[in-house]
Protein backbone atom coordinates (compact mmCIF):
# COMPACT_ATOMS: atom_id res chain seq x y z
CA UNK A 1 0.00 0.00 0.00
CA UNK A 2 2.55 2.15 1.17
CA UNK A 3 4.33 1.79 -2.79
CA UNK A 4 0.78 2.57 -4.07
CA UNK A 5 0.86 5.60 -2.49
CA UNK A 6 4.18 6.96 -2.99
CA UNK A 7 3.75 6.44 -6.69
CA UNK A 8 0.63 8.74 -6.64
CA UNK A 9 -1.70 5.47 -7.70
CA UNK A 10 -3.87 5.71 -4.32
CA UNK A 11 -4.23 8.56 -2.13
CA UNK A 12 -5.90 7.10 0.75
CA UNK A 13 -7.24 3.38 1.76
CA UNK A 14 -10.18 2.50 4.02
CA UNK A 15 -9.37 -0.84 5.45
CA UNK A 16 -11.80 -3.40 7.65
CA UNK A 17 -9.90 -5.13 10.26
CA UNK A 18 -11.09 -7.12 13.46
CA UNK A 19 -10.20 -5.49 16.71
CA UNK A 20 -7.38 -8.02 17.08
CA UNK A 21 -5.84 -7.06 14.12
CA UNK A 22 -6.38 -3.25 14.11
CA UNK A 23 -3.61 -0.50 13.71
CA UNK A 24 -3.58 3.15 12.82
CA UNK A 25 0.00 2.78 11.49
CA UNK A 26 -0.67 5.18 8.49
CA UNK A 27 -2.50 8.03 8.61
CA UNK A 28 -3.63 7.87 5.22
CA UNK A 29 -5.90 4.85 5.84
CA UNK A 30 -9.11 4.71 7.59
CA UNK A 31 -10.08 1.80 9.68
CA UNK A 32 -13.25 0.40 10.91
CA UNK A 33 -13.81 -2.70 13.10
CA UNK A 34 -15.73 -5.51 11.39
CA UNK A 35 -16.91 -8.78 13.08
CA UNK A 36 -13.90 -11.24 13.08
CA UNK A 37 -16.26 -13.87 12.17
CA UNK A 38 -17.15 -11.82 8.53
CA UNK A 39 -13.47 -11.48 8.06
CA UNK A 40 -11.43 -13.58 5.64
CA UNK A 41 -7.53 -14.21 4.83
CA UNK A 42 -8.16 -12.86 1.77
CA UNK A 43 -8.69 -9.00 0.11
CA UNK A 44 -9.12 -6.93 -2.42
CA UNK A 45 -8.38 -3.75 -4.14
CA UNK A 46 -10.19 -1.59 -6.74
CA UNK A 47 -8.63 1.51 -9.03
CA UNK A 48 -9.47 2.74 -12.17
CA UNK A 49 -11.14 -0.48 -13.70
CA UNK A 50 -9.76 -3.14 -12.29
CA UNK A 51 -10.36 -5.34 -9.98
CA UNK A 52 -7.14 -7.11 -7.62
CA UNK A 53 -8.27 -10.44 -5.63
CA UNK A 54 -5.74 -11.71 -2.92
CA UNK A 55 -4.67 -14.68 -1.16
CA UNK A 56 -2.99 -14.90 1.71
CA UNK A 57 -4.08 -18.60 1.89
CA UNK A 58 -2.01 -19.50 -1.35
CA UNK A 59 0.78 -21.92 -1.44
CA UNK A 60 2.75 -18.74 -2.67
CA UNK A 61 1.20 -15.66 -0.75
CA UNK A 62 0.28 -13.08 -1.67
CA UNK A 63 -1.38 -14.44 -4.71
CA UNK A 64 -2.69 -11.75 -6.34
CA UNK A 65 -4.94 -11.79 -9.98
CA UNK A 66 -5.98 -8.64 -11.48
CA UNK A 67 -9.23 -8.17 -13.65
CA UNK A 68 -9.63 -5.09 -15.39
CA UNK A 69 -13.60 -5.40 -15.56
CA UNK A 70 -15.23 -2.00 -14.30
CA UNK A 71 -18.50 -3.62 -13.65
CA UNK A 72 -16.48 -5.88 -11.64
CA UNK A 73 -14.71 -3.42 -9.85
CA UNK A 74 -17.86 -1.21 -9.29
CA UNK A 75 -19.47 -4.14 -7.86
CA UNK A 76 -16.91 -5.04 -5.67
CA UNK A 77 -16.46 -1.11 -4.88
CA UNK A 78 -20.58 -0.98 -3.11
CA UNK A 79 -20.29 -4.44 -1.57
CA UNK A 80 -17.42 -2.87 0.39
CA UNK A 81 -19.46 0.34 0.77
CA UNK A 82 -21.66 -1.70 2.56
CA UNK A 83 -19.44 -3.57 4.59
CA UNK A 84 -17.50 -0.29 5.33
CA UNK A 85 -21.66 1.63 6.12
CA UNK A 86 -22.31 -1.70 9.01
CA UNK A 87 -18.70 -1.69 10.74
CA UNK A 88 -17.86 0.16 14.01
CA UNK A 89 -15.62 3.21 14.05
CA UNK A 90 -12.86 2.58 16.31
CA UNK A 91 -12.15 5.03 19.17
CA UNK A 92 -9.88 7.82 18.09
CA UNK A 93 -6.22 7.47 19.58
CA UNK A 94 -5.73 10.26 22.76
CA UNK A 95 -4.23 12.92 21.48
CA UNK A 96 -0.13 13.06 23.29
CA UNK A 97 0.53 16.04 25.42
Amino acid sequence: MQELRDRGIVTSFRILASKSNFATKYSYNSYKWQRAASLSPTAFYTFADCLALISFTHPTPPYVVVVQSAPLAAAYVEAFKAAWDAAEEPPRPKARK
